[in-house]
């Protein structure tokens, strides 16, 4: 009874012409990543069409080696890992992608430097830096965007689809501003698992419905 995107997996033994008739009755975009993978390596998300689909499961089996995939829809909303201790939810850390402010003087990869050495300084956050490689240029190059660019002031670029603080993301505690029917599911998602009395729930959290990603 815990709502989560629908999906399924498949692996190097699958047909890729059959698995993505799959993906295309899903009807949204979809979200590809390792089964077994972590820290956001290998995740690509808003996948639409056939070309990317390849490119992303051919990465995934020779760049990273992983053999199983998960294929999901994309689901709209934000990143909330939600903690849950003794039926309550008693923290929730709202996680966006790894950004810089601009401030109409200094290039992107200046601003990604000045992120990375404040960073630095936070025990939680030392090794967790903004990391520039081909993906973030690709990235912001879509938005019209290159490394040396001046960004204007007061506009915040992002390097990516994925939230996570692993790959230099930001957390903000939203516990406050969170909508009960988030809570009630990420409390109802630990009492599914028998002998679980405490976990983060990651959720993507929309006005009407949220969806568990991973417990």
């Amino acid at each position: 009874g815990i709502p989560t995107p629908a999906g399924f997996t498949f692996n190097k033994d699958s047909n890729l012409e059959s698995v993505y008739k799959k993906v295309e009755k899903l009807q949204t975009p979809v979200v590809i990543k390792p089964f077994h993978g972590s820290l956001g390596n290998g995740v690509f998300t808003k996948v639409k069409t056939k070309d990317d689909f390849e490119y992303a499961t051919n990465f995934i089996w020779d760049e990273l080696g992983y053999n199983d995939i998960i294929v999901e829809e994309f689901v709209e909303g934000y990143d909330v890992r939600v903690y849950v201790i003794g039926g309550r939810a008693v923290a929730a850390t709202k996680r966006e992608p790894a950004s810089v402010l601009g401030d109409g003087k200094s290039t992107i990869l200046d601003l990604i430097d000045k992120k990375n050495k404040l960073r630095k300084k936070n025990p939680h956050l030392s090794t967790r830096i903004i990391r520039v490689n081909e993906q973030l240029k690709e990235f912001i190059g879509k938005s019209g965007y290159q490394l040396e660019s001046i960004l204007e002031k007061g506009k915040r670029l992002f390097f990516s689809d994925k939230a996570n603080i692993s790959a230099g993301g930001d957390s903000i505690n939203i516990l406050s501003e969170l909508p009960e029917q988030a809570k009630k599911v990420a409390i109802n998602s630990v009492k599914a698992i028998e002998g679980l009395t405490h976990a983060g729930v990651d959720i993507m959290v929309n006005n009407n419905e949220s969806k568990v990603l991973e417990i």
